[in-house]
């Protein structure tokens, strides 16, 4: 219907108006018709109109993504609840929970329902079958370490200094907000006698939280063993359950502590639990104002901790909202503080990282950089993810520009690397431990948010009956080719650099779950793509190839996650084995060589 062609002050007559323009829909006030209509014309901009109108269609077979059918299943979501509980957990497009249903709807060949209408059970089948909602609820509520049998215990103070020591070693480099020499004084006064009154309860959160990461990380010495060193780590993390009061009176010490419990929750492997501490934390970083200039900005040391501690919490926030697929509560337009620049080497003073030996190394590279990630992620989180970048054609052509922006802005960040942090150079010197250990974080985070972003290709591809039909169907706004190349690329390139750092560079990193975790996600992508009929037999021998050195790695760790991924991995590829002998060029020869040289199919 066109427009009419009078001014907005003649238009008296109170006439229907089929179509509105864009600005009145957004502002949900009456459009006249006009051109421009009222509105436009008080607010001095011209009446733009949807370029397609809506299509109603119940009973078309047509996948395209511009029905409604095909945008809600793009664009998947997926809900979980404890009937024991009555709980409810949520989560996104971009999770990993989304993406191993998906594995398990290609599995059974259902790839076209979509997530939430095909749920029969509290907990969908995929996630429920690799046992995943273990790792979801809070472990008191029917797990197996449900709760300690002694509701007291004591450690040695060896055993504490150990695991302190470990803390520092590999926790400290990636969440440097803590001083060593401040944390022994407390550790210390806890072996002296009562002379002195109570120990500040924020003071006591965070010790105890440091023994309980150090458990986690911690490799079992002699006469130890991985599930004494669990218990331990449970059993110092219940001791600091009850932190309400931190949400009525925020403080700086209370910003660390959730940091810390959320960096705990994420070695746990409970991703919602992190979702919500590092919430926490960072409405506790904004109610302290440590996102503003006027509090954090400034040459001493005090000040500089402040903006570490700010920016460690906004680019853990931002990754683990992209992990579960969930909005974030940090909005760029509010943060005008500036990143930590790297500190001058004074000669005695207490270092940044190298806690252990007290060189001065007070780089803030990697931390600058992991900050630029997470404003990256959360571009890509609005202009890929959201759901209003499926609500209409504008906004579908909008993707593939989203995407190219956001893989130019990571290029732009390793570009600007030093030396030690060039995750993607396998000849570079082995640096210090803290130097390995933010080298190894930097680069699964940044190839997990290029996976991530372009995972949505291979999910496209398996609506439809071919990749030729698939790519017939994205023109214009996804190149699926090259977007499945990058993803499956940066998948192996996780396992690459995990393999890299477990087996030669630093095999003591081989106890941090978090380092599981990129495995997991890698090795499923790769698999997802080799799940299809018509598969041929030397990729799927390369992407095998790869998941089975990340099973490799996930073996020689020691820990409950890295156990359920690799049975998990496992599984999935004994169901692409099972898609590749049924595909139409099967031959015996070349299938009994492929599970000749993966032991795990047989």
């Amino acid at each position: 219907m066109s427009a009419n062609t009078g001014t907005p002050s003649t238009a008296t007559q109170r006439t229907r108006i089929n179509r509105a323009c864009e600005a009145c829909r957004g502002r949900k006030v009456k459009c006249n018709g006009t051109q421009p209509c009222v509105n436009c014309w008080q607010h001095s901009i011209s009446c733009t109109y949807r370029i397609q109108t809506r299509k109603i269609s119940h009973s078309s077979s047509d996948t395209t993504p511009r029905d409604s059918r095909s945008k809600r299943s793009y664009s998947p979501e997926l809900g979980f609840s404890n009937t024991k509980t009555g709980s409810f957990q949520f989560y996104g497009p971009s999770s990993h929970f989304c993406f191993v249903q998906r594995v398990y709807q290609r599995i059974h060949q259902k790839t076209h329902e979509t997530l939430l209408d095909s749920q029969k059970n509290s907990v969908p089948g995929g996630v429920q079958k690799w046992g995943l909602e273990r790792f979801m609820f809070a472990p008191r509520f029917g797990s197996s370490q449900a709760c300690l049998s002694k509701p007291e215990a004591f450690l040695r103070k060896e055993i504490g200094d150990g695991f302190l020591d470990t803390y520092f070693r590999f926790i400290h480099p990636l969440a440097p907000v803590l001083s060593r020499s401040e944390i022994i004084t407390a550790w210390e006064a806890y072996w002296e006698p009562p002379l002195r009154p109570d120990h500040d309860p924020n003071t006591r959160g965070i010790l105890f939280m440091l023994l309980a990461l150090g458990a986690r990380v911690s490799r079992p010495a002699l006469g130890q063993s991985a599930e004494a060193l669990e218990k331990w780590a449970e059993y110092f993390s219940s001791q600091t359950s009850d932190y309400s009061i931190l949400f009525q009176e925020p403080s700086f010490k209370g910003v660390q502590f959730l940091l810390l419990k959320a960096m705990d929750a994420l070695q746990a492997m409970r991703p919602n639990d992190a979702y919500l501490l590092l919430g926490h934390a960072a409405r506790s970083a904004l109610a302290v104002g440590l996102n503003t200039s006027q509090v954090a900005n400034g040459n001493s040391f005090s000040m500089h901790r402040l903006r570490v501690t700010f920016w460690t919490i906004y680019f853990n926030e931002r990754m683990s909202s992209l992990f579960t697929g969930r909005s974030s509560c940090l909005v760029d337009e509010h943060i005008d503080v500036s990143y930590p620049g790297d500190l001058p080497s004074l000669e005695g003073s207490e270092s940044v990282f190298d806690a252990r030996t007290g060189r001065p190394t007070r780089e803030c590279a990697w931390l600058r950089a992991m900050a630029d990630i997470g404003r990256i992620s959360a571009k890509m989180a609005n202009s890929v993810f959201s759901i209003k970048c499926i609500q209409s054609l504008d906004s579908l052509l909008n993707i593939q520009v989203a995407l190219r922006d956001c893989d130019i802005a990571l290029d732009a960040v390793a570009q600007k690397l030093p030396l030690y942090l060039h995750f993607f150079d396998a000849s570079s010197t082995v640096g210090e431990e803290w130097q390995e250990i933010q080298r190894t974080h930097l680069g699964l985070t940044y190839n997990l948010v290029r996976m991530s972003m372009h995972r949505p290709a291979l999910i496209f591809t398996a609506l439809h009956s071919s990749k030729t039909a698939a790519d017939s169907q994205a023109t214009g706004f996804m190149a699926l080719e090259s977007s499945i190349e990058t993803c499956t690329t940066a998948a192996k390139d996780i396992i690459t650099l995990c393999g890299e750092v477990i087996l030669s560079r630093l095999p003591a990193i081989r106890n941090d779950a978090s380092v599981a975790a990129f495995l997991i996600s890698a090795c499923i992508t790769l698999l997802y793509d080799v799940l299809g009929p018509d598969v041929p037999t030397d990729y799927a021998i390369d992407i095998f190839g790869f998941v089975d050195q990340g099973i490799h790695c996930l073996d020689q760790m020691e820990h409950v996650g890295p156990t359920t991924g690799k049975t998990l991995s496992i599984d999935v590829m004994q169901c692409a084995k099972k898609a590749l002998n049924c595909s139409s060029d099967n031959s015996a020869d070349r299938f009994s060589a492929l599970a000749d040289g993966f032991p795990w199919l047989k």
